[in-house]
């Protein structure tokens, strides 16, 4: 008597199935991790934000002139280490990015301060940081090229902050008021 072969393996509906359950593990997978970048791309700016804002105080504490050639000062800055590594820098050309946006530094003449200001901040990257990190350690802070808090004024809504960060999408001017 002949013993019948029995193939083995995976039919086509079996495989079918088992790549559709990777694909939405994947899909699941991928958009939680985009969920926590984003969220630590937040965190991050507010601490980078933080970082420079202090580096450049203790930077200039012993000046002189104060903040007044702060805007010409960006590769010796650069040199001192005032911006994180994180940072798109170019030293030979005095240029620090970041979101793909430039990071200036400016002297302010109404505060005896200074100014640090990003391109091109992402608009929910605007949002969350503003939440996490408030007006502390700032004289001003100004959203989309409009004033969004002053020292002595109470903390915006979230909704003015939101309508200032451009409600989630696109890009915005942030400019810090510091020293």
């Amino acid at each position: 008597m002949r013993k019948k072969n029995k193939q083995s393996g995976y039919t086509i509906p079996e495989i079918l199935i088992g790549v559709a359950v990777v694909g939405v593990v994947a899909a699941i997978t991928y958009a939680g991790y985009r969920m926590y970048q984003s969220q630590q791309n937040s965190n991050n700016f507010g601490n980078i934000v933080n970082q420079i804002t202090n580096n450049v105080i203790q930077s200039y504490q012993k000046s002189q002139t104060g903040y007044t050639n702060i805007a010409s000062d960006m590769k010796p800055l650069i040199q001192e280490k005032v911006f994180p590594d994180t940072m798109t820098i170019d030293s030979s050309a005095g240029t620090v990015k970041i979101f793909s946006g430039a990071v200036t530094l400016a002297a302010d003449a109404n505060t005896g301060g200074f100014t640090l200001s990003f391109a091109k901040v992402p608009s929910d990257t605007c949002m969350k940081s503003l939440a996490a990190m408030g007006g502390s350690g700032f004289n001003a802070i100004d959203v989309g090229g409009s004033n969004l808090w002053t020292t002595g004024s109470d903390w915006p809504a979230k909704s003015t902050i939101a309508t200032q960060c451009g409600n989630g999408s696109g890009n915005v001017v942030m400019a810090f008021h510091a020293g």
